[in-house]
């Protein structure tokens, strides 16, 4: 296990960033597409969104990079800090992918999900290393306050439900999850927004959203999904500029899925038996759907973002800063074959007052609300798809049902799960990273 720890006490914060075009310029592979390749230039920008908050002695607090991606994977991360690594510390950087369906392959330990092209991934690098590196520089930083911002979204609804009897691959399986609409379970999700204001207006923001981008319409497009459409709408508001940066987490959506559902199309007698058996579905959005839905979501987005509270003062006077990073040897828990060495990273960032919780998985709502219990922070704000995200991590009670999210993933993730209770020795291993943190306050 390895650790590092910094301690900044009462600071004044500052910001740099950077926002780096990635949108390929070569055919490739784009995550859970197609088998071919594809390029689809009238596609919308892709994007990297980098943010270097600062303390008031110039030092660097922490470094966010988030990529339009499917994943970020471990070689980035390594090519990165290898370039990097005498500037910045691991434990001062967070790595995240907004998990667009529809973005080139970084990530190469998932060749079942996608290819990744040398090519694109070798300008994606270098042009990120040349971003980190203007953030890096101190010239342009502004001093800002820190806020944080909860609301309720309806964008996503619950993705597990357990049914009697159902076929999977040939096989029948009795009281299993299956990936259906739970008609009854209406969960509280919440998005959180971290905004980095200065007397100028909104510098940057942080929006951790619990919801998969895995519904753009049409087959063969590059796009980063909702996630684009909302940034957008902010950039061209009263409250920021047209090059405000956007650090996008997918926050704790292990088990939700956007609300597209209805009856499937009677084009095959397995459509027929899901609709007698089990009713609604998942099923892709349709244009207008898509758009009413993903107008709804930027409209709960901009919302929040309205109800920023006024500049009072600058700086900001934040809470003890502190960051711990511990990273755990992924073979641990899954067999795999990769050339390199694989880690399954915990990330515990407190900064001014927001504790922020990064995990290289796609972390459950279920698991998440547990963890807030657990550590007795309702407040608590936890992000996934950060660095190697191996998988899906639900808590103890869904793995008992089984389901995608336990050990549907595996095979198409190129995984093997070892003979080891996984859900709970994470859970806990991450109650021990959040109480380090607590103590080194």
């Amino acid at each position: 296990m390895a650790k590092e720890n910094q301690s900044t006490g009462e600071a004044e914060f500052f910001v740099t960033s950077a926002i780096v075009n990635i949108s390929p310029k070569v055919p490739i592979f784009i995550g859970c597409g197609p088998p071919q390749k594809i390029l689809d230039l009238r596609s919308s920008e892709l994007e990297a969104n980098i943010l270097l908050v600062r303390a008031s002695d110039a030092s660097p607090v922490i470094l966010f990079v988030s990529l339009d991606a499917l994943y970020v994977g471990p070689r980035l991360r390594q090519d990165i800090e290898a370039e990097l690594g005498r500037e910045l510390r691991d434990v001062e950087i967070i790595f995240s992918a907004s998990h667009s369906h529809f973005a080139p392959m970084l990530d190469d330990t998932k060749p079942k999900l996608g290819k990744v092209v040398e090519e694109h991934y070798v300008r994606v690098l270098s042009d990120l290393i040349a971003g980190i590196r203007i953030t890096l520089g101190a010239e342009s930083s502004k001093l800002v306050k820190i806020s944080h911002h909860r609301y309720r979204t309806r964008a996503p609804m619950y993705r597990r439900r357990v049914v009697p009897l159902a076929l999977k691959n040939g096989k029948l399986e009795f009281f299993r999850s299956q990936w259906l609409p739970h008609p009854f379970r209406r969960l509280r999700v919440f998005s959180d927004i971290i905004k980095f204001t200065s007397v100028e207006g909104i510098e940057a923001c942080i929006w951790i959203m619990p919801c998969h981008p895995v519904s753009y319409i049409g087959p063969n497009k590059i796009s980063a999904d909702y996630v684009g459409v909302a940034r957008t709408a902010l950039r061209e508001s009263v409250f920021a500029k047209p090059k405000t940066p956007v650090v996008f987490i997918q926050g704790a959506s292990g088990d939700l899925r956007p609300s597209s559902i209805g009856l499937r199309k009677l084009d095959s007698v397995k459509s027929l038996a899901v609709n007698l058996l089990y009713g609604p579905s998942f099923i892709p959005f349709n244009k207008d759907g898509w758009l009413k839905w993903v107008s709804g979501l930027t409209t709960e987005f901009m919302g929040a973002i309205r109800e920023a509270s006024p500049i009072e003062k600058a700086p900001f006077e934040g809470n003890l800063v502190t960051a711990q990073r511990h990273a755990l040897r992924l073979n641990d828990y899954f067999e795999f074959a990769y050339s390199r060495e694989r880690f399954l990273t915990i990330q515990s960032l407190q900064l001014a007052g927001v504790h922020f919780l990064g995990v290289s998985a796609e972390v459950s709502w279920e698991l998440r609300s547990l963890l807030a219990k657990a550590l007795d922070d309702p407040e608590l704000v936890v992000g996934g798809c950060i660095e190697d995200n191996f998988g899906y991590l639900s808590s103890s009670g869904q793995a008992r049902w089984g389901g995608y999210e336990v050990e549907g993933f595996l095979e198409p993730f190129s995984l093997i799960r070892r003979a080891c209770d996984v859900e709970s020795e994470l859970f806990q291993q991450i109650l021990l990273v959040c109480s380090e943190a607590e103590s080194s306050d």
